[in-house]
């Protein structure tokens, strides 16, 4: 019988160390500690795309400790020669270093598919299968609407949204990772709120909440019959343990 262990800790803003029996997926690390990781597990590391606050170049260095390490990284991830040469880049390869795109499916291993969406900003979000668990990390997709714009660039991204939420409709995630942002006043979580009502997920989890940690509590408050799946982060480093 497969371990299901899921093993999580909350890194900062949208990062996210995913610890499953074989491997850890570590998801657009921007502040935090990471873990010690165990050299015996593989490593994926995805950066959804170039954003400051979702990319932290410290990534390339896990491959000093973890020389089999895969970058999986949006195509908008800035990897110029000269970039390449002062990130001491020159030997990764294509065994190292795959560069995604929206709307494809990347078989990493035996054990491991990645799928991509198109983000409502930048880059994409993942979906990635692991034997019988699947997890969802959105990135920066989300709807972002605003209270100050007017009706119709509203209206135009949510029906951008709604596109990408209607290609996982019904999917089931073991755990999803998806933004909560405060600078959205009003709006802030109606994008959530549509992708937990358009999937199964059993663990949601909420970023991109600038350090906010009471904007979770708010939301909870707000719509407790919709937050029964949602956990409730309250500082960088929280561990979430779930086993089968």
């Amino acid at each position: 019988m497969k371990n299901n262990t899921i093993a999580i800790t909350y890194l900062g803003h949208s990062g996210f160390l995913l610890e499953l029996d074989n491997i850890y997926c570590l998801f657009d690390y921007y502040i935090g500690q990471i873990p010690t990781l165990n050299p015996q597990k593989d490593v994926c590391i995805f950066v959804s795309h170039a954003h400051g606050d979702h990319y932290n170049r410290d990534i390339w260095h896990i491959r000093k400790s973890h020389p089999t390490v895969k970058y999986i990284v949006s195509k908008d991830i800035p990897l110029s020669a000269s970039q390449i040469k002062r990130l001491e880049l020159t030997d990764l390869n294509e065994d190292n270093l795959l560069r995604v795109k929206a709307n494809e499916k990347y078989r990493i291993s035996s054990d491991l598919t990645v799928e991509t969406l198109l983000s409502t900003d930048e880059g994409v979000a993942f979906i990635i299968n692991y034997r019988e668990q699947s997890f969802f990390h959105a990135g920066d997709l989300n709807l972002w609407t605003w209270a100050s714009d007017d009706e119709e660039k509203n209206q135009d991204r949510y029906n951008r949204f709604m596109i990408e939420m209607n290609k996982i409709k019904d999917m089931k995630f073991d755990a999803a990772f998806f933004p909560l942002d405060p600078r959205q006043e009003d709006d802030c979580g109606n994008g959530l709120r549509i992708f937990n009502q358009m999937t199964a997920t059993e663990m949601l989890i909420p970023m991109h909440f600038w350090g906010k940690f009471e904007t979770i509590s708010s939301f909870m408050d707000k719509y407790p019959n919709e937050c029964m799946n949602m956990i409730m982060l309250e500082s960088e480093g929280q561990e979430i343990k779930k086993i089968d």
